[in-house]
């Protein structure tokens, strides 16, 4: 089964609906702009169990730490929370129209906060090294979609 990478730039929604967790994510347009800045795109939506959403947070943190001991990202700041940089606040963020043949329902409002699933987690095990870097595989540049 040929399943190709998909890029995302972040989550657009995250729902909790019939006990599944639903994460919508999506990209950024190469084509819609608005105020002079990339307009968000659905692109794909992940449900997973809450077990699932602990167990993807779990290897999450482990491989943020991995990073983190790098050098690839900065540390957390001592005050606060996470510092993290994201291309477009949540509040801007506005459920896109669906594509063409997708579903039209889109994604569903959000029903309020998410839960935090790091309050409840263990600390991860040791990370293993990451492997190495595989070209990128993106309709964005068709050239490595031979490759």
């Amino acid at each position: 089964m040929n399943n190709p990478d998909l890029f995302v730039d972040g989550v657009l929604n995250v729902t909790l609906v019939k006990g599944m967790i639903r994460l919508d994510l999506f990209s950024l347009s190469a084509t819609e702009y608005r105020d002079g800045q990339p307009q968000p795109e659905f692109r794909q939506r992940l449900v997973m169990s809450p077990q699932t959403l602990v167990a993807l947070q779990q290897e999450l943190q482990a491989a943020i730490v991995a990073l983190r001991e790098r050098g690839l990202i900065p540390m957390m700041p001592s005050s606060g929370g996470p510092q993290v940089p994201t291309p477009l606040s949540a509040q801007s963020v506005t459920p896109p129209k669906p594509a063409a043949g997708s579903d039209a329902s889109g994604p569903e409002p959000r029903e309020g906060p998410a839960e935090d699933p790091a309050a409840a987690s263990q600390p991860a095990a040791e990370p293993q090294p990451p492997s190495p870097p595989r070209p990128p595989r993106s309709r964005n540049f068709p050239s490595t979609l031979g490759a």
